[in-house]
């Protein structure tokens, strides 16, 4: 699927708006790109990065986004920016892992990256033992722009470790979208399924 990045089966098609699966969530990006699926050794990857981290693989999978993008035709993009963590949740990890990334693309691709424009205002719960629902409500109204005029009209790459249901980007997108962002863009290592 363009929109969400699931595989289809044969003779399952995919609109703007997105396959059967995500087409009535209402996924407030334009698409999505994702260098696998969440299975070895990117998952393993990704753990290592995130949890136990790992931070010298910043560089390698952050390349690997980069290179994602050179094969895939977006429109010009404006600014990268990374899916946020609340503060207390960065400060805990000590790292933002998108943000690592995200800092890798724009380096490679000299493209421009908003750091604490977009923020997480609420300190969710992780997601990972979540259902599609829980994961709604848990992220719902979680995210604001501090500075909307930046994002105007402007072209947006987020970039996230893993898209599951997509519940996350999309209301990062929301609050993009309010603040007058033209298109939005995703790119992760992988993508999972619940």
């Amino acid at each position: 699927c363009e929109k969400c990045g699931l595989k289809l089966g044969s003779g399952i098609v995919s609109s703007s708006k997105g396959c059967p699966v995500c087409e009535n969530v209402n996924l407030r990006f334009e698409k999505s790109f994702f260098v696998s699926d969440n299975t070895e050794p990117v998952r393993t990857l990704i753990h290592q990065f995130k949890y136990k981290k790992h931070m010298c693989l910043a560089t390698p999978l952050g390349s690997l986004l980069t290179n994602l993008l050179h094969q895939k035709t977006i429109c010009e993009i404006d600014f990268v920016v990374p899916v946020p963590l609340h503060w207390k949740k960065k400060k805990e990890r000590g790292f933002n892992q998108s943000e690592l990334m995200a800092k890798k693309i724009c380096k490679e691709l000299s493209i421009p990256i908003s750091i604490n424009n977009l923020n997480r205002v609420k300190n969710t719960l992780s997601q990972t033992q979540l259902s599609r629902l829980q994961r709604q409500e848990n992220v719902k109204d979680a995210f604001k722009v501090k500075i909307p005029e930046k994002f105007f009209e402007k072209n947006v790459l987020l970039v996230d470790d893993v898209l599951t249901t997509g519940m996350t980007a999309s209301e990062c997108s929301k609050s993009l979208k309010n603040a007058g962002t033209n298109k939005i863009f995703l790119i992760a290592l992988a993508r999972s399924t619940m």
